[in-house]
This record gives C-alpha cells, sequence and structure tokens, in this order.
C-alpha cells in the first residue's frame, strides 16, 4: 500500500528554505555580510550588477574556512555558532540557523572562493541550482569571495517576480545601511558596475556613519540619547521635532547590533515622541539596545527581523522614558517654545537690575540643555520670518552665545540694550523650569460639568481695555503681555515692547487644549480625573478583541473618568465620564481609547495610552477654532500658559506660539 506522506528531496527542501530566507537580491547581500560580521571582518566589499539580479559578490578579510569547513556550509543546518540547545537560549552571532548558504546555492549559480588565515592555499567550490559541480584548490587570500550569479535561474516563476534593476538597487543599498551603521570598526563599500554607491570608513564611528549613509541633513538634526535600564542600556541618536518625515523609514533600531523591525518598539519611539510632534509625522531614531543574550529570543523568525524580549514592558517604559526624556532635556518643552520672556518685577523700561551672572550660555557645560535661542531675533525663514530667502541672507543680524556656539556681533548694540536682553533671557530660564505649583485657573473652583472653560473668569477681567497689561495679576512670562485682540476667530495678538519688542500670535484653541491637558494630567496622576455621573448610560457594542482590552483596562479606564462596566455579551455601558466632556462626545472618544489599547498590544503600559485619551478630552473641550473670545478669555489663556511647562505645543505637536521680532517687522518694510 502506497504512502500519501512522503520524504522532500534534498535539493526541494533547499529550495523551500531558499524561499523563507531569499526573497530578492537584497535578502542574499543580508545573509552573506551577516555572515562575513560573524567571521570577524574588518573589510567587507559588495559588489552587484543590474541590481543584484545578475550578480551579487560579497569578498571579505575574515578567519575564511579550510576545505572541510567550506564543503560542509553547503550543508543545511551546518554552522559554527550553536553547538547544543542551550546555545539558542544565548545568540551572540548575527547568523546561527545554517540555512543561508545552501539555500542561496540552491537557486543559483554559486561559486565560493575562501582561505583560512595561516594556511598555504585556498578553495574553490562551484554549485549550480544546488548540485556540486566541482572542487579544487586556488590562490585566495585570507577571507572568504561569494559570487552569486544568475539568482532564481532555476526557478523563473520566482525569478519574473523581481523588480527592475533600480527598485532591487535601492532595497540592496538599503540593507547595506542598516548593516554598516553600527558596525564602527568595519569597513564597508557597495559597487556597482565599478560605480561606487556606498562607501564607510573604518574608523568612522557612530555619528561619522549616520552622516555617510543617512546624509549631513539628518546628521545635524540628532541630538545623543543614553539610558540606563538595569539589565539593558539605550543609546543612539534621535531627531528634533522639527525634523520628521511621513514614515518610519528612518527607524533604524538594534538590538545587540541586530536589526530590528518591531512592532513593541516602533510603538514605544511614537509614545516617546507624543506632544513633540504631529500625529502621522515620525522622526529619525538610530536606537541601540545593549541586552545580555539570554533575555532575548531572537530564534523567532527565518530571517531574523524579528526578536522577542524577556521583559517587553520594561523595554517598552525604558524607550519612552529616554525618548521623551531627551526631548525635554535637550529642546525643552515640546516643539516651538518662545525665544523671548519678560521679567516678573520692573515692568517699566527704564534700566534694569543687574542680570545674574553667566545668565548667557550658562548651559554651555551641561549635557543635553535646551538650546534656548540667547537672542529673540536668532530667527531664520524656516521659523517663520516674513523674509524670503534672499532677503534674508542680506539682512543684518544679532546673534549672542548659547550652549552651541560662539558669540557673534553683525549689529553693534548698547551696553543698556544688551543687559535688557539678559534680563529677558533670565526670565525665560526661570519660565522653563517652572513647576506646576498653582492650579490652572487661579483660585477658581472647578465646576463638575463641561462649562469649565476660559470664560469662568471673564467676569474678572471682561472690561479690561485691548493694548494694556493686567499688571496686579501677571506673574509669569504670558500673562504680562498686552493683548492687541483676536485675528480670524482663532489667533490671539499680544505685544511687548519689552528686549526691543515682540509681536506674539497665539492659537487659542491649541493653547487652551493644552492646558487641559496638563490638567487633566495632574488630576489623573494625584486623585484621579473628576467624573460626571451619568443618568441614563451610554450603552455601546465591542468586538470580543475590543471587550477583552476594555475588561483588562477597566481600573485604568476608572482613573481618566471613564466608568465603564459590562452590561451583557459583548455590551457595555459607560456611567461616568469626565466632567469636562460632553455626552454627546463620550462613546466616540472612549471607542477611540479603546483603539489605542489594541493597538498598543498587550505588552504597552496603560499609562501611555491614556495619554492620547487625555489629549482627546482636552482637544473636545477645548474653545472652538472660529470661537470669537472676550478680552477676559484670552487673558485667561495666556494666564493659563504660565501655570504650565509644556506650554511650546498642543498634545498633538501643534505649536501654540509664534513669535515675530520687531526688528524683522521693520526689516519687511524697510525700516532697518
Amino acid at each position: 500500500m502506497s504512502t500519501r506522506i512522503k520524504l522532500l528531496s534534498e535539493n526541494v527542501a533547499n529550495m523551500i528554505a531558499a524561499g523563507e530566507v531569499v526573497e530578492r537580491p537584497a535578502s542574499v547581500v543580508k545573509e552573506l555580510v551577516e555572515n562575513a560580521l560573524d567571521a570577524e571582518a574588518a573589510r567587507v566589499h559588495v559588489d552587484i550588477e543590474a541590481g543584484g539580479r545578475n550578480l551579487v559578490r560579497v569578498t571579505d578579510d575574515g578567519i575564511g574556512m579550510t576545505q572541510d569547513d567550506a564543503l560542509l556550509s553547503l550543508e543545511r543546518h551546518a554552522t559554527s555558532k550553536i553547538l547544543s540547545e542551550k546555545d539558542l537560549f544565548s545568540v551572540a552571532t548575527m547568523g546561527f540557523r545554517g540555512e543561508a548558504i545552501p539555500a542561496i546555492a540552491s537557486v543559483s549559480k554559486f561559486t565560493l572562493r575562501t582561505c583560512a588565515r595561516g594556511a598555504d592555499a585556498g578553495t574553490e567550490i562551484y554549485v549550480e541550482g544546488g548540485t556540486l559541480m566541482g572542487v579544487e584548490p586556488a590562490a585566495v587570500p585570507p577571507g572568504t569571495e561569494i559570487s552569486v550569479h544568475r539568482l532564481f535561474f532555476n526557478t523563473p516563476g520566482r525569478r519574473k517576480f523581481l523588480r527592475s534593476p533600480e527598485t532591487e538597487l535601492t532595497h540592496v543599498v538599503e540593507t547595506l545601511t542598516r548593516l554598516a551603521l553600527p558596525r564602527e570598526g568595519v569597513f564597508f563599500r557597495l559597487r556597482q558596475e565599478d560605480k561606487t554607491l556606498l562607501q564607510v570608513a573604518r574608523d568612522a564611528d557612530l555619528p561619522q556613519r549616520i552622516a555617510s549613509l543617512l546624509g549631513p541633513d539628518a546628521a545635524r538634526s540628532l541630538v545623543p540619547l543614553e539610558y540606563d535600564g538595569g539589565p539593558f542600556r539605550l543609546s543612539g541618536y534621535v531627531s528634533g521635532p522639527q525634523t520628521t518625515r511621513s514614515n518610519t523609514a528612518n527607524f533604524f533600531v538594534y538590538c545587540n547590533g541586530r536589526f530590528l523591525r518591531d512592532r513593541l518598539i516602533t510603538h514605544a519611539i511614537n509614545a516617546g515622541y507624543r506632544g513633540h510632534i504631529l500625529k502621522g509625522r515620525y522622526p529619525t531614531v538610530v536606537l541601540m539596545i545593549d541586552i545580555p543574550a539570554e533575555l532575548v529570543d531572537v530564534n523567532v523568525h527565518p530571517t531574523k527581523s524579528e526578536v522577542r524580549f524577556r521583559q517587553p514592558s520594561g523595554i517598552y517604559e525604558g524607550i519612552v522614558e529616554a525618548v521623551d526624556r531627551t526631548l525635554r532635556h535637550r529642546f525643552g518643552a515640546p516643539d516651538a517654545r518662545p525665544a523671548f520672556s519678560v521679567p516678573t518685577a520692573n515692568p517699566g523700561f527704564g534700566r534694569p537690575p543687574s542680570p545674574p551672572a553667566a545668565v548667557v550660555g550658562e548651559s554651555a557645560g551641561t549635557p543635553n540643555a535646551a538650546p534656548w535661542p540667547v537672542s529673540h531675533v536668532e530667527q531664520t525663514p524656516a521659523q517663520g520670518t516674513a523674509l524670503d530667502a534672499d532677503e534674508y541672507a542680506d539682512a543684518p543680524q544679532v546673534r549672542y552665545v548659547d550652549a552651541h556656539g560662539p558669540a557673534v556681533a553683525d549689529v553693534e548694540e548698547s551696553a543698556e540694550v544688551i543687559q535688557e536682553r539678559q534680563r529677558i533671557q533670565a526670565a525665560l530660564e526661570r519660565f522653563a523650569t517652572t513647576q506646576r505649583t498653582a492650579p490652572l485657573f487661579g483660585d477658581v473652583p472647578r465646576p463638575a460639568t463641561r462649562a469649565e472653560d476660559v470664560a469662568v473668569r471673564a467676569d474678572v477681567d471682561a472690561d479690561a481695555p485691548v493694548g494694556t497689561t493686567d499688571a496686579p495679576d501677571a506673574f509669569g512670562v504670558f500673562s504680562r503681555f498686552a493683548i492687541v485682540g483676536q485675528v480670524f476667530a482663532n489667533y490671539i495678538l499680544c505685544e511687548t515692547r519689552e528686549g526691543g519688542g515682540v509681536l506674539l500670535m497665539i492659537d487659542a484653541h491649541a493653547a487652551h487644549e493644552r492646558i487641559l491637558f496638563e490638567k487633566l494630567k495632574t488630576e489623573y496622576e494625584h486623585a484621579g480625573v473628576a467624573v460626571q455621573r451619568q443618568l441614563v448610560p451610554i450603552v455601546m457594542e465591542l468586538r470580543p478583541a475590543e471587550a477583552k482590552a476594555v475588561l483588562k483596562a477597566q481600573g485604568e479606564l476608572a482613573k481618566v473618568g471613564i466608568d465603564i462596566e459590562e452590561f451583557g455579551q459583548g455590551t457595555f455601558r459607560i456611567t461616568g465620564i469626565p466632567s469636562l466632556l460632553s455626552a454627546s462626545q463620550a462613546e466616540e472618544t472612549v471607542r477611540e481609547c479603546v483603539d489605542r489599547l489594541l493597538e498598543a498590544g498587550q505588552n504597552a503600559p496603560l499609562t501611555h495610552v491614556t495619554d492620547d485619551f487625555l489629549s482627546t478630552v482636552a482637544c473636545h473641550s477645548a474653545v472652538r477654532s472660529g470661537q470669537e473670545l472676550t478680552v477676559g478669555q484670552m487673558r485667561e489663556i495666556l494666564r493659563g500658559l504660565d501655570r504650565i511647562d509644556g506650554s511650546g505645543s498642543c498634545p498633538h505637536g501643534r505649536p501654540t506660539v509664534w513669535s515675530i521680532p520687531l526688528m524683522e517687522i521693520e526689516k519687511r518694510f524697510k525700516r532697518r
């Protein structure tokens, strides 16, 4: 009786393995270069033809192989990197499965030339479509050279799915970039038809490699990141809030030198940037995760592009904290904090008191110091000035010492003006370090309904004349600005003559959203968000996965003001919502929160998901774009900005403030 189950031939098994390991020429480059790195190579040369379709050749100066080892390397599951089951739980090499060489050889015309260090002669082996065609001695320098001709020549169905040479070349360049970026001490070169496309010097450090591989513009936007998480350590570089792109192509994450595409880590990076950049925009990140090999499992994917951490929540928390802390230390509050200030005393325009010592440039020796522009005229067209680029290049500029450069003075100024600027900078530094020691809306009690708004104090100063400061109440940077009015039913205009004069524009909705978010966050971190009970519960239907996520997060949801309970299979009822939120928006907001829970996955801490929810509540509760405001309401927004730390952007990363120095205005009107 014949059996239906049969053993596959070795050749067919190798071709199936090739389907798992070799997708395109870039896959060949990845496997061969990883083997070269494991072989202690200090120089790696990659040569290709037609984007790798016709030829991929990888040459290294590693330890090489003897003839016996070279022949064994063509056998499936033959490796020098794993000896026992125990070794699988502490893999420290790039490759270990022993499938790459036989898989590649089974779908190409394959030549292996190698010589072990110290050997008198080398070996050359030729394989065609998985069949050994010849073995002979060869004069080969120490190291290994593997040539892969006509990839998929014997599987035309797969070869026709290869893309154009240009597309395949792009994938090869991207693959080699990922491999070369963290490998300090290794020379890399990529050539196509004798034209060098990529080259990295052996002695190039990580910043130099970033500049060489990602471009000098990307390198200039990066700031260093360091974090010690106990069993693991994070290091690398992240871009500032002003430098973003529309996708995650510039996420370069490595675990013990191995490039990763990990959903958890990507979510953690995005969570760290929450509030610093707009949703849908992504930074440039070069992140190294150093962790003991026994705490990470790399044996979860044929191409080794995924790993599994033993304590994923710790890694997640560490990345979020490291990214957020780096951005705050380096850039202060989230994006676009105004480059000006006014003092809390001596509001007149006479000679100010002597400024504190070392006000200008005092942070030069502090790691990750916030790059506060010392002069309010340190502006470029990209920062919002009205000048064209050519006009700006010819315009006189005034620049002062900051944490990153020497003093430059293109326009001579009097000692009084310089001293006034120093006093303004001192106030700015105080503003940067202000703690939330006062309630967000003064001593006004918090109402228990959505009626809480900037209007709660409108009657206090509704009659305050436009264009004057509210001196008795003004205690911070924004409160001392004179309100000019509101334009386009959204933007608050303010001015000050301090420091040479500044015109300030505030996005009322974005600013109020930030104020409410900080208030909700403070409530959440202390006693929980104030809840408004619903006389008629809001009923909603959830899918099984959504229901499971809600039940798991029920306690955390209560802290953010959502009282939700199961009310039958797949049915839930909401009995309490945040007092700032209207009942009509409750279901939509809760569903958005559930989507965040599912998106974050089971390993992500709930505390980061709640930030998204609190920002959504704040957004729905803030004054609307197009809403006319009284002077009192505008003044209350200014007070609120003074009472919070992160006034530079709304929780979604949208800037709240734009400053235009008087000097720039006068340049535009040819008064200077």
